[in-house]
């Protein structure tokens, strides 16, 4: 089966138009949005998709800010064409139709001098062949921007290749012709002719491939301007026309799903919404963290100990559930729990991570027959970064995911076999790492 990538024919790396800080905006001649008043901050985005199946996608849009100062906030502008959202995380999206407008929910508007945001993400069921969606710049409709007028002539809108949008063509002048090439993907317009005195018209470029802009031929004297056809790539004046791209072919039939939950993923919010409520019930505001033992009702029970692998696990559930719903709330209680874990978890003295404590964040047994603190196993190595890594994916805060690189150089260093004919993690190792032993399940499926 064709991945929506390959069916769309589109890069999943779409270079999108932001508005930053408060500033205005325009464009130049790629397309791109500038930030004529906000000094420093040079934003831009790709989609990148991170699911798909034969009737609908998920996409997150990060946004990257290659200039030298803050980012206040950022507005996109999504044109999602024969699509429907159903689900949406980490923006606030307004706009009727297809066209939806997207803006920060508060944490996730600033955007550091040199930093990638990971900034909103959306799924949605397809409901025609033109399904790709597209980023609406401020001053456009994603497509490349024609070549300006030269004086006297007429300006030429580039034509797209390969299913984009053609750029708009430039505004006239007096004096030259102008040839306004588009780039194959909608991105970049050829540049305008230069003016000339009066004489025979000078030639166009001939067209470019792959979607790279022509530029135009400077007028001559006393001449008329010379007219070109656009290609796929640039327009050239009285020039061959560039190659137009090839279709892609059409994929097989995949898996359809009939789950009521896979055709409408919304359902399960409410279940989602449920078990993190039920684990909310379970945290302690005296001495930290999440009890792991309940009563049917999610109560505390006369067990007060807290798991380190049940806190990490609770992390992560909360982490996903504020990346489904946007309440706050569940970001807290992830919070909570992480920083239980890394104010007890972690073995200080040797590297690698604890298996259980009492309420008070002191190492404890799990039994009188088997304490699991006294060594280190893969299983505890490989399910603390869960939450870990869920919530550095939910926030992209910096300790968090520090802790996240922490916890996987331990186990890359500590606890893998880097033997060439032999590879994978050990099982477990001795408390100071020494004396690897054993491979099986909990290391290799865990991991």
């Amino acid at each position: 089966m064709l991945s929506m990538r390959e069916a769309w024919g589109w890069g999943w790396a779409l270079t999108i138009g932001l508005l930053a800080g408060c500033g205005s905006s325009g464009t130049d001649p790629a397309g791109r949005a500038t930030q004529a008043d906000t000094a420093g901050v040079n934003l831009k985005a790709v989609i990148q998709q991170t699911n798909s199946w034969a009737s609908g996608y998920c996409a997150n849009v990060n946004i990257t800010n290659s200039g030298t100062a803050t980012a206040s906030t950022w507005v996109v502008v999504l044109e999602l064409n024969q699509a429907s959202m159903y689900t949406s995380w980490n923006g606030t999206f307004s706009g009727s139709g297809s066209r939806k407008t997207v803006t920060p929910i508060g944490w996730n508007a600033s955007v550091g001098a040199g930093a990638t945001l990971q900034a909103f993400g959306y799924c949605a069921n397809t409901t025609g062949s033109n399904s790709a969606p597209a980023i609406i710049s401020p001053l456009g409709n994603g497509g490349g921007a024609g070549g300006a007028g030269g004086a006297g002539g007429n300006a030429g809108g580039g034509a797209i290749a390969g299913g984009g949008s053609g750029g708009r063509g430039g505004s006239a002048g007096s004096g030259g012709s102008v040839a306004g090439g588009a780039g194959g993907g909608g991105l970049a317009g050829g540049s305008s002719g230069s003016a000339g005195s009066s004489g025979s018209a000078g030639s166009s470029g001939s067209a470019g491939s792959s979607g790279s802009a022509g530029s135009s031929g400077s007028a001559g004297s006393s001449g008329s301007a010379g007219s070109g056809s656009a290609g796929s790539g640039s327009a050239g004046s009285s020039g061959s026309a560039g190659s137009s791209g090839s279709a892609g072919s059409s994929g097989s039939a995949g898996y359809t799903p009939t789950s009521a939950y896979l055709l409408d993923p919304d359902r399960a919010i409410g279940t989602l919404k449920s078990l993190a409520d039920f684990r909310a019930k379970s945290r302690d505001d005296v001495n930290g963290g999440f009890f792991t033992f309940v009563k049917t009702d999610g109560t505390v029970s006369s067990d007060r100990r807290k798991g380190f692998v049940t806190t990490t696990r609770d992390a992560w559930a909360f982490s996903r559930a504020f990346m489904v719903t946007g309440d706050e709330v569940y970001l807290d209680h992830a919070a909570h729990a992480l920083a239980y874990l890394f104010a007890h978890g972690w073995d200080n003295t040797n590297g690698g991570w604890y298996f259980t404590s009492d309420e008070f964040g002191k190492l404890t047994p799990y039994s009188q027959y088997w304490d699991p603190n006294t060594w280190k196993w893969s299983f505890v190595q490989h399910y603390a970064l869960l939450g870990i890594g869920a919530n550095c994916d939910a926030t992209r805060d910096a300790t968090t995911c520090a802790w996240f690189s922490k916890g996987r150089s331990f186990l890359d260093t500590k606890m893998w076999d880097s033997n060439a004919s032999q590879l994978g993690y050990y099982d477990q190792t001795n408390l100071d790492t020494t004396g690897p032993t054993g491979k099986g399940f909990t290391a290799t499926v865990d991991a």
